[in-house]
Order: structure tokens, then sequence, then C-alpha cells
């Protein structure tokens, strides 16, 4: 494995990748952080209401804390993913490379690597994504913020240094089973898809068979994750100067999850 290779072409796809779902990673946070019982959370309507009244860069707020922790954040992803995948294999020869088990253990592992610097970029890109939006049911939804660097020092004020990593818990909890399932599916969907699409006698059969592997396996991992998702999403952006987010702090993550599906039913996660 060349890992000079593997950590700069990672760390230069994620940033074109944030860059163009950044919106729709907004969109996705501010749904996911209401606390109010929605019959319907009408992801159009909500874009069209924040494009409307705040403009269209709106959806690119926290782009840079974000794009800043993505860097080494994926960097190390990518290294703790194949070096793992090659650690396994060499010790467990069992283990072909398109196994899903082995892809299962990799991905995981690769999460543990990259949360460490994914959790604090996304706290500060949170509470951005988040604030002074007219869809929020915040009792502090208000401009509390002027920068991503106004959310950090605040963050040292209130919390502490160990403020940045609230939540990787959480993080590690909702991704590291998504991220194993992802790789799980898509190393056996690689397996399973060459062969048939070479039975059909498809001109650059790996150039296709290898994208739609990932696709398949994003859907799964999603699917998989997006109650825990919410859960982090709610756990990261909570003040603890707020007598009500700071109890939820207190008792922590799984109470938040007990919490929601209190107060919100099953479609709040």
């Amino acid at each position: 494995m060349d890992t000079g290779k593997f950590a700069m072409l990672g760390s230069l796809m994620i940033v074109g990748m944030e860059t163009a779902l950044f919106p729709l990673n907004t969109i996705q946070t501010i749904i996911m952080s209401q606390r109010t019982k929605l019959k319907v959370q009408n992801t159009f309507k909500t874009t069209y209401e924040i494009v409307r009244t705040e403009g269209i860069l709106r959806l690119w707020r926290g782009i840079v804390p974000q794009t800043i922790g993505a860097l080494p954040g994926q960097a190390c992803y990518y290294l703790a993913y194949e070096t793992m995948h090659e650690k396994i294999g060499e010790t467990f020869p069992s283990l072909e490379a398109g196994s899903f088990l082995r892809g299962f253990m990799a991905g995981a592992c690769a999460d543990l690597a990259g949360g460490i610097f994914y959790v604090p970029a996304d706290i500060v890109a949170q509470r951005l994504q988040i604030q002074n939006s007219h869809s929020l049911s915040f009792s502090h939804n208000k401009r509390l913020y002027k920068g991503g660097w106004d959310v950090c020092k605040k963050i040292v004020q209130n919390e502490g240094p160990f403020g940045f990593w609230r939540g990787y818990a959480g993080y590690v909890t909702a991704f590291a089973p998504a991220s194993a399932v992802q790789w799980g599916v898509y190393e056996l969907c690689k397996i399973l898809l060459f062969p048939f699409m070479a039975r059909l006698n498809f001109k650059n059969s790996e150039n296709l068979a290898i994208p739609l592997s990932g696709a398949i396996a994003g859907v799964c991992a999603l699917t998989a994750n997006n109650p825990l998702e919410v859960m982090r999403v709610r756990m990261q952006v909570m003040e603890s100067r707020n007598k009500q987010d700071a109890e939820v702090i207190k008792r922590g993550y799984w109470y938040l999850g007990l919490q929601i599906y209190r107060k919100e039913g099953v479609r709040g996660l």
C-alpha cells in the first residue's frame, strides 16, 4: 500500500465531495435537529424556506471548519481502512479481499480513527448550520456565533478543550456500524457484480461495478444508522449553558435517544 497516495487522494476526494454535497448535509442537519413532533418533514419546503429567508449561500455556512477537519480526518480514515484491511487478511487468511466480514471489520476501525478529527469539525460546523434558521424550535435559536473561530472560543470558555469531542462516543456508535456495513456490502457487491457483468458482456465492467457497489453500500449504511445519526446530531448541537440541554448532556447519549422516542415517536428517529 502506498500510504502517501491514499492519504493525499482520500483527502482531495473528500474536499470535492464535501463542497458539492454540503447543502444537502445542512438540510439533513437542520431536519435532524428539530425538536418538535412533526407530521411531515418536507425536505423541499425546508430548503425553499431557508433559501428564501437567508439566501442560497446559507446552505454552505459551516463548510470551512468542516473542510479543515475533513482533510486530516479522511486521510486517517482511508489509511486506517487500507492498513486494517491488509492486517486482517494477514491474520485471518481465510478472509478473502472481497469478503463481507473483512470489509466490515476494517470499516469499523477506519471510523474510530477518522472520528478524532471529524467530531470537532462536525461540532463547529453543525452549530453554524443550524443557527438563525427559521425552521428550528430551539429555545436558544438565534445568532450565537460570528463564525467558526467564535464557536471554538465559546466551546473552550464554556466546556473546555474536551468540549470539541463531546459526542465522540455517539459518533463511533453511529458511524462505526454504518462504515462497517458500507465497506462490507461494498466488498461483497464487487465480488458479485464483476462476474455478473462479465456474463452480460458489459464493456468496462469494472468501471461500472465499482460505483454501483458504492451506491448500494451507501444506501445500506444510511438506512442502518439514521436513528443513531439523529441522536449524534442532537447531542453535538446542544449548548451546556441551556439548562435543559445541560441535563441531557449530563445523562448521556442513550437518555437522549429515549427522550426523542418518548416525545416524537419512532418517526423522530
